[in-house]
């Protein structure tokens, strides 16, 4: 409401306490001589004439002030002055109406009973400024500002902060899975749908995500970017981070994981840092490392071998062997070796030892290949001193090469 003018309904008079009929109160900015309106109203919708005459008594009409500063004159009606009041502050309590006053000046206020906020008009007169619901400090930004982040005219909020790294609601996993409008900064996946992308974000935020079940999230280059290039496979109890790719100040759907960590601590993907059956044969890298599977191609690694003994002239199972696939006797001192997993070609290595029983430990049969080797197998003879294919007692034989 605004202020009334403290000579409305007043006499003015002079020093004999004679009225002024007809007097003048003229009204402008302070310190100028530019004209400012008055109202007859608090409502502020009928403007007074400038300047405000008083009637045959001296007596002023009701005059209200918009918030500001004003200039006072009061002259006769002979226009001889009487006084100068400047400044004259007018102030104005709050409006309370269900929509914004049809009369507007700078800096008026009204609170708005159908939203329950306050608004003030701006300097310009132009429009009007959200202070902020009436029994608030401030005008606190919402959790979706937050997230946005672009808002520069409102405070926020500890619960619309948390909205940034709280706990959120459970995500159902989808093929797009949507980040809940309540915020936050961790959420706990459910399902076991296959996830191929994240709902929009404003760029830079981050999110950390726990997953419930098994489900594969797929690699992206530009929308769904992993680790390695490579899909994965979530195991209940896995985390991961992500971050959102947009620009400052923009939002989209593009995110990179940038850490994931498998519930039992393993790395979620060896293939970088693993050696191929090639770099085991080189043997050169110094930043690779070799899995079980794969050791064997290294050029120092025996390819097969195998240990056994002679039962009644005819050579047992082997006793302990490594990819060899059975032991045949084709003769007196002679036994062929036949591969699990064959050579790439016949030029390998191929060494060993035999001893005879303790009656003849004067005779060291030597080991040696009784035919060209193949590829899958390899024949060796075993010869006495007295060069003579002699069956062993005791044999042991291993073999070098490429696979």
């Amino acid at each position: 409401m605004a202020q009334l003018f403290f000579l409305s309904g007043q006499t003015l008079v002079d020093g004999n306490g004679t009225p002024y009929a007809a007097a003048k109160a003229s009204f402008f900015e302070t310190g100028t001589t530019t004209p400012k309106n008055t109202y007859s109203n608090a409502s502020l919708v009928s403007a007074n004439a400038n300047p405000v005459v008083a009637d045959a008594d001296g007596r002023f009409p009701d005059i209200y002030l918009i918030a500001g500063r004003y200039k006072v004159t009061l002259t006769t009606s002979a226009d001889v002055a009487i006084d100068t009041l400047d400044p004259v502050d007018g102030t104005s309590q709050l409006i309370t109406a269900s929509s914004a006053p049809g009369t507007t000046y700078p800096f008026l206020r009204y609170y708005n009973t159908t939203d329950g906020r306050v608004y003030r008009r701006n300097a310009a007169n132009s429009g009007w400024i959200d202070e902020g619901l009436v029994d608030e400090l401030i005008n606190a930004a919402t959790v979706s500002e937050v997230l946005t982040g672009t808002s520069t005219a409102k405070a926020v909020t500890p619960d619309a902060l948390a909205g940034l790294w709280q706990r959120g609601a459970d995500i159902a996993s989808a093929s797009t899975i949507s980040l809940p409008a309540g915020g936050g900064g961790v959420y706990n996946i459910t399902g076991t749908t296959g996830i191929t992308g994240i709902s929009s974000a404003q760029g830079g935020r981050c999110i950390k995500v726990r997953f419930a079940g098994a489900l594969t999230i797929t690699h992206n280059a530009t929308s769904m970017i992993l680790p390695g290039a490579a899909n994965i496979t979530t195991v209940a109890g896995d985390v991961a981070e992500f971050i959102n790719e947009a620009a400052q100040d923009a939002s989209g759907s593009n995110w990179r994981c940038f850490n994931y960590m498998r519930s039992t601590g393993s790395p979620i993907n060896l293939t970088t840092f693993t050696a191929a059956q090639s770099d085991l044969e080189t043997g050169t890298s110094t930043s690779l490392f070799s899995t079980v599977g794969n050791m064997k191609y290294h050029d120092g690694v025996a390819k097969a071998w195998l240990t056994g003994d002679y039962t009644a002239g005819t050579p047992s199972p082997a006793s302990d062997s490594y990819n060899v696939s059975s032991v045949g006797d084709t003769g007196t001192g002679l036994m062929t070796v036949n591969f699990t997993t064959s050579f790439s070609s016949a030029y390998y290595a191929q060494s060993g030892m035999c001893q005879r029983a303790a009656t003849n430990s004067a005779l060291w049969p030597a080991i040696h290949l009784s035919t060209d080797p193949t590829a899958a197998a390899c024949a060796i003879a075993f010869v006495s001193d007295g060069a003579a294919n002699t069956d062993p007692n005791f044999y042991a034989s291993s073999f070098h090469g490429d696979q």
